[in-house]
């Protein structure tokens, strides 16, 4: 049986090197500089080279221990070499690795799963697609299945928010500086204020707080002099991660 120390590399962060990035991790940097594209984002914000990395612990190639509040974007959220995920892995790669779109049990009882997340009503109402293995691929998929479903243009995404780097979710994605690095964006694009209550765009707080984002968008959508056309979607984030 698994216990939590098992699930990290130790307890704690350590650091032995004298100073970050380590030796190690400076060559592997610059080699990397050297040999890959400038489309590299993380390193130039967490200068470390990794050596291995398990549960909520990395250890980088110079021994330095961190604790990753990251995640790999949310991606292992049961942590790094789960040794739990780890055994379920190996079974299912000794029986089938990658079958394109056909049918399997597993997959098919995924999709059962999911769908089991709509209301009662909506189940049979909706079908799941499979339409690529990043974020980014998923919003681009959404955008234009909105589009052909709606014969609409127009998309409505919020302030604040992070959809990828493709032409069609760069456009969808509010921070300025990364919109400026493409001139191909996709037209149409209208953004509205997100419900932060941390920062209320409408300064706000919980006592204060009457829904005025809500009632914003609702203005949009239905004052014909807003000026937005009824839009073929809208993209949400529950949570702006980035």
């Amino acid at each position: 049986m698994n216990t939590c120390n098992d699930l990290h590399l130790q307890n704690d962060a350590k650091i032995v090197s004298k100073t970050i990035p380590g030796e190690k991790s400076i060559e592997l940097i610059k080699i990397q500089n050297d040999s890959e594209g400038s489309i590299v984002s993380y390193p130039k914000s967490m200068p470390i080279a990794v050596k291995r990395a398990k549960g909520a612990t990395i250890e980088d190639v110079d021994g330095n221990i961190f604790i990753d509040f990251f995640s790999g974007a949310g991606v292992l959220n049961v942590g790094h070499s789960n040794s739990y995920v780890l055994e379920y892995i190996k079974e299912q790669q000794e029986q089938l690795i990658h079958m394109l779109d056909f049918p399997t049990e597993n997959k098919l009882q995924l999709i059962q799963k999911i769908l089991c997340q709509f209301p009662e009503e909506m189940r049979n109402r909706y079908k799941v697609s499979f339409c690529g293995p990043t974020g980014s691929d998923a919003v681009e998929a959404a955008i234009k299945l909105a589009k052909h479903k709606t014969g609409r243009e127009g998309v409505i995404a919020f302030h604040g928010s992070y959809h990828g780097m493709t032409s069609g979710s760069l456009s969808v994605t509010s921070n300025v500086q990364l919109r400026n690095r493409i001139s191909s964006l996709v037209p149409n694009i209208s953004f509205v204020p997100y419900s932060y209550c941390y920062r209320c765009p409408f300064n706000k707080d919980q006592e204060t707080c009457e829904m005025d984002c809500a009632d914003y968008l609702n203005y949009i959508l239905n004052n014909p002099h807003s000026g937005q056309a009824k839009p073929a979607a809208i993209l949400l984030e529950p949570i702006q991660g980035e």
